[in-house]
């Protein structure tokens, strides 16, 4: 019981005194149930989706499975495109 009360008081002073120094004034103090209009800046170069990380067993396993769809599709996308599925009119 000792242990549950320590651990509830640790978590009780970290979220306490958390860094909120990179939210914005205007946003500090809102309800999350609140809907909030945003505008995301990416930096140049950053764009989502342009770079992966592949470290890592996760990362590695993401990269291999999204090259395996890139794959595939690229080989759908030529299978449609080419003829010798057309079943001739008769």
């Amino acid at each position: 019981m000792k242990k549950f009360v320590l651990f509830c008081l640790l978590v009780t002073v970290t979220f306490g005194y958390a860094d909120d120094t990179k939210i914005s004034p205007e946003l500090r103090g809102y309800n999350s149930a609140q809907p909030v209009q945003v505008i995301v800046q990416y930096a140049p170069g950053t764009q989502p989706g342009a770079q992966t990380n592949c470290s890592g067993l996760f990362g590695f396993l993401d990269c291999v499975v999204s090259d395996l769809l890139n794959i595939l599709v690229s080989c759908l996308s030529s299978m449609a495109s080419s003829p010798w599925w057309t079943v001739p009119v008769s």
